[in-house]
């Protein structure tokens, strides 16, 4: 006998909540959700559909995230962050659906693009004397960036 996807996904949980030894009589708390995260080395987000539909759960951060819905007490998977807050782009770093790549500038800092070079922002590399660019007047964090920069520097300034 073949078994459905729901099928799976009750032993699956049924499974998981005896690792954790909780009850699945009872509802399921953030402390439970901690619980989860620890054992399955992710970062669970809970978007609380009660409280204008904010993050009201987030603990360590991890690259492998989950989103979930909390609706009455009862969680539901949200599979795309952009789909579900109808938006084109989602920033994971600071929790926002934005529409113009250019646009968005990262509340969190890391995540978002370096000016000067175009790659991944790099603030923990920057060295005590930054680097002069003499083709637009403007100073890189270290030589990796100004190698970069010089690529972007020649179509854009």
């Amino acid at each position: 006998m073949r078994l459905g996807k729901y099928d799976i996904q009750t032993r699956l949980t049924k499974e998981l909540c005896q690792q954790l030894e909780i009850n699945d009589n009872r509802p399921f708390t953030y402390r439970d959700i901690s619980k989860v995260e620890k054992l399955l080395k992710i970062q669970i987000k809970v978007v609380n559909a009660d409280n204008c539909c904010e993050i009201d759960y987030t603990r360590t951060e991890n690259k492998y995230k989950v989103y979930l819905l909390k609706k009455d007490d009862h969680f539901y998977s949200i599979f795309s962050m952009s789909a579900f807050r109808e938006r084109v782009y989602y920033c994971e770093l600071c929790d926002t659906g934005y529409n113009n790549k250019k646009k968005h500038s990262c509340k969190k800092g890391q995540g978002q693009k370096c000016r000067l070079c175009n790659e991944k922002y790099h603030i923990q590399n920057f060295v005590s004397k930054k680097i002069y660019c003499h083709e637009c007047n403007r100073y890189c964090v270290n030589n990796d960036c100004l190698r970069k920069h010089k690529d972007v520097c020649d179509k854009e300034y």
